[in-house]
């Protein structure tokens, strides 16, 4: 079969078309349902009691939208356009943005832990490694100086074992202030010296622009079911022995 110039034209731009519509990321986040997965075939309660209903494990997904994406957005019930700027810091890539989300929810699931041992009376080790950073923003004093992956175990000779001790440390700091932080990067431990600011969105907070979790290990010795319950906007763990 012959092709004319017209009809060669028409292909090459349906190709570029359909590309375009399908790879081209635009700069908008979609979120929208994802899955309801059965959790009864996968929680068992030794001597437990039939249960009357379904539990189900709900997820939400979320992406940067390709035009065709943004569309169904727009017209399907149920999602949701966010800028991308409201997701994810700028120059923050997907990659490192999908890290984060995994280091962020790790963090989650071994605080849920925690509480839940706690709550229950049941002995929990907890063991601290110090302060991951998950990402750094653009244009704040931490830039050039920390990276996504550095872990903080100190602040000017100061031990940081968790989140809490960094933020409640640069909390009694002022802008301008240079604070000193013993970093461990690819197993190596280092100094980096970090003059700290006001945020341009808030200039009444001070701080380096990190976005940071706890790094910690925990152990048990004895094992709990966790059942996580969001009512009414709490999350509550419930632990079944």
């Amino acid at each position: 079969m012959r092709f004319t110039k017209r009809q060669l034209g028409g292909t090459i731009a349906t190709v570029l078309l359909a590309a375009f519509l399908l790879f081209y990321k635009l700069p908008y986040y979609v979120y929208k349902p994802g899955s309801a997965d059965a959790l009864d075939p996968i929680v068992q309660v030794e001597g437990g009691y039939e249960s009357a209903g379904d539990m189900h494990l709900v997820t939400v997904r979320g992406g940067q939208a390709n035009p065709i994406q943004y569309i169904l957005a727009k017209v399907l019930p149920h999602q949701e356009i966010m800028p991308l700027e409201n997701v994810r810091p700028k120059g923050v890539s997907e990659e490192e943005y999908f890290h984060a989300q995994l280091q962020m929810m790790e963090s989650s699931q071994e605080a849920s832990i925690v509480v839940a041992y706690q709550a229950a009376d049941k002995k929990i080790e907890i063991d601290y490694q110090g302060v991951y950073v998950v990402s750094v923003v653009d244009n704040m004093p931490a830039e050039g100086k920390l990276q996504s992956g550095d872990r903080i175990v100190g602040a000017d000779g100061h031990k940081v074992k968790e989140s809490g001790d960094l933020i409640d440390y640069v909390e009694t700091k002022k802008a301008g202030e240079t604070i000193s932080l013993d970093v461990i990067r690819d197993d190596k431990r280092i100094t980096e010296k970090v003059k700290l600011d006001t945020f341009s969105d808030n200039d009444k907070k001070v701080g380096m622009g990190i976005q940071l979790v706890t790094d910690r290990n925990i152990s048990v010795e004895q094992k709990l079911i966790l059942v996580v319950v969001i009512l009414a906007g709490q999350v509550l763990v419930l632990c079944l022995h």
